[in-house]
């Protein structure tokens, strides 16, 4: 119908975890919540990802911390790169494979903005 706005689409980031301290691993993007926590407790079970192996060994479920809701699509990724920083600017060791271990804790993906490719050491000093 004319004069009616279309809906945006929108999605939100958030942080899974562990509930037991409220410690913060990860931090995502998702248009569906509920699909995407599924689709994480189902990788607990199924993936070698360092970040579901540590779920596994700590032998928690984890819970899902909304950051930042109705994001609109084509910021999604900058909010989530804001929100990777910020934890790692805190000292917050996140297990996404972005920030893993073996990338000295550097962001890598190239989708990130060079702005944001900080380092544990970076962080420190």
């Amino acid at each position: 119908m004319e004069g009616e706005k279309k809906k945006q689409k929108v999605g939100c980031i958030y942080a899974l975890m562990n509930p037991d301290d409220e410690t913060v691993f990860y931090v995502g993007a998702t248009t569906n919540r509920k699909a995407r926590m599924g689709g994480h407790i189902t990788n607990i079970k199924k993936s070698k990802s360092p970040m579901y192996q540590f779920i596994r060994d700590g032998g928690f479920r984890p819970v899902m911390k909304i950051l930042a809701d109705n994001v609109p699509l084509e910021k999604m990724k900058e909010t989530e790169n804001f929100w990777i920083k910020k934890y790692l600017e805190s000292g917050t060791i996140l297990k996404n494979s972005v920030c893993n271990s073996s990338h000295e804790g550097k962001i890598i993906r190239k989708d990130i903005l060079p702005s944001i490719a900080i380092s544990h050491e970076e962080i420190d000093h």
